[in-house]
């Protein structure tokens, strides 16, 4: 696996995760992916790349591993509070249908897991109250590397 980092990663999740559409119970495209949290958002639905935890590194034979968590927010808006959740729910799902149709980030990645969606509700929207969900997607990645000795 070729050496990359955080931000090569990163940014492979939100091409993944660019255009991702449903059609019920309206039809509706994410329309843009943050790769950093935004103070102001007008595209919505979206995602935002919140942040990411790195684990300490693990070394042997040549290979350092680092597990990463990478959270990102589904924003969306609707006035109808419950279709609000409905289309939620309906992105949540077509968000995880397209990582399993790219488990390794286009072979940047290895071990990818999730996403794992905490509970729909309020959540910041570049600073104004909006539904949305937090979710966290976690995978390793691989360095080859030839330590000193």
């Amino acid at each position: 696996m070729p050496s990359i980092n955080w931000l090569t990663a990163r940014a492979e999740i939100a091409s993944i995760l660019t255009g991702v559409a449903i059609t019920s119970p309206i039809s509706e495209t994410i329309h843009r992916v943050f790769e950093t949290p935004q103070t102001m958002i007008s595209d919505l639905p979206c995602v935002m790349i919140v942040g990411v935890a790195k684990s300490e590194p693990q070394r042997s034979s040549g290979l350092r591993q680092r597990e990463y968590t990478a959270r990102l927010r589904l924003i969306v808006q609707d006035a109808d509070i419950q279709r609000a959740a409905d289309i939620i729910d309906a992105l949540q799902e077509a968000i995880t249908d397209r990582f399993d149709i790219n488990l390794t980030l286009n072979g940047k990645v290895s071990n990818l897991n999730g996403p794992q969606w905490l509970e729909a509700g309020p959540v910041d929207g570049g600073g104004q109250d909006r539904q949305g969900v937090d979710g966290f997607v976690r995978f390793s990645m691989d360095d080859d590397i030839v330590f000193a000795g």
